[in-house]
């Protein structure tokens, strides 16, 4: 019967994940994970166990301003939340549905604990490049085959960088001074101010 147990425990630990990740702890709320820097904002029932966080950290979190880890039949479970300033992030994503999220997801009066990511990575937005066929091309424009390309990229079509104006703000015509004031007629009224010399 023992040898039985010993097997079982060793069909366990061949199934577990090597660990990859480091967790360090700088002091008593601040964390080094895999190099980068967290805060522990919340340890709810000691939850916190540094051996648990490095077996289960992957770093797709990293992209995440919190990270909430409950744990549920003593296996820990992480979940990232961006920053409510995140205009991208949909709304159960901000860290406003952390709470939310402890009470649906998380079994009932669970340990959990919350780290702030306080340099976060954020991944460039990438760039599609959607190409077409040269036979659609042709249905949307006159030009007739100038390329003889099977695809043709997108991009190419639209500049790159496009021009963007201001308004400059106008100074009210009681402060104005040496000015002279023309009216055009034109359709609508325009007025266009000149300075004199």
């Amino acid at each position: 019967m023992a040898t039985t147990q010993n097997k079982d425990t060793e069909n366990v630990e061949s199934k577990r994940r090597p660990v990859i990740n480091t967790v360090d702890l700088l002091d008593n709320k601040n964390i080094l994970i895999n190099g980068h820097q967290y805060q522990l904002i919340s340890n709810d029932r000691d939850a916190f166990d540094r051996e648990q966080l490095a077996e289960r950290f992957s770093p797709v979190l990293s992209k995440y301003d919190f990270i909430v880890g409950d744990i549920g039949y003593e296996q820990l479970r992480l979940k990232g939340f961006y920053s409510n300033q995140d205009r991208n992030a949909k709304d159960n994503e901000k860290q406003g549905a952390i709470q939310d999220y402890l009470l649906e997801f998380c079994n009932f009066g669970c340990a959990y604990f919350i780290l702030k990511n306080l340099s976060v990575n954020k991944p460039a937005k990438k760039r599609s490049l959607k190409t077409r066929t040269v036979s659609e091309k042709k249905k949307e424009s006159p030009h007739k085959g100038k390329r003889n390309n099977k695809r043709v990229r997108k991009f190419k079509e639209k500049p790159f960088i496009q021009e963007k104006t201001t308004k400059e703000k106008a100074v009210p015509v009681n402060q104005r001074k040496n000015k002279i004031t023309e009216v055009h007629k034109r359709g609508k009224r325009s007025f266009t101010i000149r300075e004199t010399r």
